[in-house]
Order: structure tokens, then C-alpha cells, then sequence
């Protein structure tokens, strides 16, 4: 007989709850944390090995973190959720109707500061704090996006050969990598993680009812970003255009923007109108925005580009996101 972490009371050893106070019971008295595979207290809410909140295992209702309680240490803005028309019906086309349940994203852009305190390292060609960080390929980063998450205590979102602690995925590949490719999403994890490609049109846009205009926050894109007719090929500091609608500035040119999805041709002739993440297995992913090298037609809205995932060029940067409920 097993005894209760909470009360004492005696527990049988197939019980998945005490049947005197109700607390959970996972291999025997435990759960393992999902990032470090710490053991903890059936009953703890947050791993006592690196602090991030404990998941639910399956068939246990373990206690959950309120999003009240969570404290972050980046800028988001909530984008409030609806339905609007991706693509433009010409080069991105077929327009199609997307819906997009309520989820965050930066402000701004990950800016250098942030990604060498987390990191330690600045691989950026343009050098200074403010501006945004650049040289980042998507292997980059998704591993930077559970750094982060950790960090805040938050669960993270990527899981690659069963972990989701990227010191096990050994070095962030230069070439195509087949592991690091069939990284996993867990869309119910409530940490950092790049946006969708229709997620990050639709924050883009503005939201419902803002997908009328050609850029981020309007038409004149002068008032809006940073491209090749004003930046003078050089980067920018963050925040220094006119935001959008909901607040979100640098979504037009900067820096292109990793996006979760694979690219595919023909995606949005099949893709589901709820929440939509993307084909499967492709050779590119997305990204999306322009930047200061690009004429205003490609740092559009609707825009669509793509990339080898090893790739970081001096004009790829990266937007966090994070879930407001699971998708």
C-alpha cells in the first residue's frame, strides 16, 4: 500500500486518485516533469527541477496554472479571436475564410538584447540592442522559442525524439537535418512558439475587419515599416513605425518572420478553415513580412515566402507567440 503525498491516507497501488482527499497519483506518488524529467510531488504545480508548470498526464487531472498567474517577460498583445480572408486572390490565392481562436504575440519583433541574454550569444550582422535580431534560421529559432518559455515558467511547445528540453537535441543543425524536421508542436503547451502562418496574417491585419488594408496598420507603408525605399539597407530598432490596429508594430518589412508552417503551393486550396497549421513534411517553411532589403510589394500582408529551415540570413528575424487556450 502507497500513502497519499498530501494527507497520509492509504492508497491502493492501481489508484490514479486518493479516495480521501482527491490527489492525483501518477506512478505512484509522482509526476515527471515533461522538460527535465524531474520527479515532483503529485500535488506540486510547478517542476521543482527547473520551475516550469506541470502538464496533465493522461487520464489525471493535474493542478493547472491560471493565466492570471502567469508572469512573462516579453511584451505581448492579445489578438482577440475571429474570422477573416487569407490571401489576396491573385498571386496568394485561392482567398479563402480562416477562423483563428485568441491567442498573444509579440509586440515586437525578438529583439538582440533579449535573444543574448537568453542565448549568449548576438549572431546578428546588424549590431544593437534595440534592433531586431537577425542571422536566425527556423532550427534557431524554435529552440530560442523553449528557451524563452522556460525561462518564464511556461510550458514548452516543441518536442523533438521525445523532448522538449533542446540541450537533448543536440547542435542546432547547418544543413537539412531529418530529426530536427520532424519536430512536433504540442498545441495545448502554454509557452512560446512561432506563429502560424494564418495566425500571423490575421494579427497582421489587424484582426477581424482589418484585412482591407495592403500593410500592416494601413496603406502607406513609409508610416508603417521599414523596406528598401526608406531603410537605407540598414536595420532599425524596433517600435520605431506606427503600430497596427491592435498594437503590434514592425509586421511590415524589418525583418521576414518565421512562421511555423511547411510551405505548399496548393495549401490553401485544402487547408481547414479552424485554426489551420499547416501541410505536412514539406522542403521549406514559411515566412512572412519583408524586410529592409524588399520592395514594398513583398512585405505585404498576404505575402507569402518560403525558406530552408537551416538557412539564417541577415534579414530573417523572429516573432514569438503564444496560445491563449489549446488550438
Amino acid at each position: 500500500m502507497e500513502q497519499c503525498v498530501k494527507c497520509g491516507a492509504r492508497i491502493d497501488s492501481d489508484s490514479k486518485y486518493c479516495d480521501e482527499c482527491g490527489t492525483p497519483v501518477v506512478n505512484g506518488k509522482t509526476i515527471s516533469c515533461a522538460y527535465c524529467e524531474t520527479e515532483n510531488r503529485a500535488d506540486a504545480k510547478f517542476c521543482k527541477g527547473c520551475g516550469i508548470p506541470l502538464v496533465a498526464m493522461p487520464g489525471v487531472e493535474t493542478p493547472l496554472i491560471k493565466e492570471d498567474e502567469i508572469k512573462t517577460s516579453v511584451s505581448m498583445v492579445k489578438v482577440p479571436g475571429g474570422s477573416f480572408m487569407m490571401g489576396n486572390g491573385e498571386s496568394d490565392a485561392p482567398k479563402h475564410k480562416v477562423q483563428i481562436n485568441d491567442f498573444y504575440i509579440g509586440a515586437t519583433c525578438v529583439t538582440q538584447s533579449l535573444w543574448k541574454t537568453l542565448t549568449g550569444v548576438n549572431p546578428s550582422e546588424y549590431q544593437g540592442e534595440n534592433l531586431p535580431v537577425d542571422c536566425v534560421s527556423w532550427y534557431d529559432a524554435i529552440v530560442f522559442c523553449n528557451l524563452l518559455s522556460k525561462r518564464d515558467r511556461l510550458m514548452p511547445c516543441y518536442i523533438i525524439n521525445g523532448s522538449k528540453n533542446p540541450a537533448r537535441w543536440g547542435c542546432v543543425p547547418d544543413g537539412r537535418d531529418a530529426k530536427w524536421d520532424s519536430v512536433v508542436c504540442d498545441w495545448k503547451a502554454n509557452g512560446y512558439r512561432l506563429p502560424t502562418e494564418a495566425e500571423w496574417e490575421y494579427a497582421a491585419a489587424g484582426g477581424t475587419g482589418g484585412e482591407g488594408f495592403r500593410f500592416s496598420g494601413g496603406n502607406e507603408i513609409m508610416e508603417l515599416g521599414w523596406y528598401n525605399g526608406n531603410s537605407e539597407g540598414k536595420a532599425h530598432d524596433v517600435a520605431a513605425k506606427a503600430p497596427n490596429r491592435l498594437g503590434i508594430f514592425d509586421m511590415t518589412g524589418s525583418v521576414w518572420e518565421w512562421c511555423w508552417d511547411w510551405y505548399d503551393a496548393l495549401y490553401y486550396n485544402v487547408c481547414p478553415e479552424s485554426n489551420p497549421t499547416g501541410p505536412v513534411d514539406q522542403s521549406y517553411r514559411i515566412r512572412r513580412g519583408g524586410s529592409i532589403f524588399d520592395r514594398s510589394h513583398f512585405c505585404g500582408i498576404s505575402c507569402r515566402f518560403y525558406y530552408d529551415p537551416q538557412m539564417a540570413c541577415l534579414n530573417y528575424g523572429i516573432r514569438v507567440c503564444r496560445s491563449s487556450a489549446p488550438l
